[in-house]
């Protein structure tokens, strides 16, 4: 048996005024304490994505500082959810502990809806 269910049409309005950033708190024992991570919006999605940098020679993404650019974009203050980080702090964050980064581009990854085929396009559109 099956149910038929109601389409419900958004308004402009009622789609603007939706809180639809997520956020989640990490904890990182290495660093003793947690972070807060959010969703980014798209124009800091964006501002990620064009600051990928693709290798001349065979057009592949250049994966060094990638990570800690997407978290410099996700690592917010918690108490005002203002960015922690800036692009001034992508050799420092850069530095810290590779496992740590590992583990919060993971979960940065998952909390944009980021892998490998959105790599990839982002490859070809550059």
């Amino acid at each position: 048996m099956s149910t038929k269910e109601e389409k419900v049409m958004l308004t402009k309005e009622e789609i603007l005024k939706v809180s639809d950033l997520q956020t989640r708190e990490i904890n990182i024992p290495e660093w003793g304490g947690s972070i807060v991570m959010k969703t980014m919006t798209g124009e800091e999605r964006d501002t990620w994505e064009n600051r990928i940098p693709i290798r001349s020679s065979d057009k592949k993404v250049d994966i060094k500082e990638m990570k800690v650019r997407l978290l410099i974009l996700c690592i917010r203050d918690p108490k005002d959810m203002t960015f922690m980080f800036t692009e001034k702090d992508v050799v420092s964050l850069n530095s810290k502990n590779s496992s740590v980064i590992d583990r919060l581009w993971q979960v940065a990854s998952e909390m944009n809806g980021i892998g490998g085929k959105e790599l990839e396009e982002i490859r070809k559109n550059s």
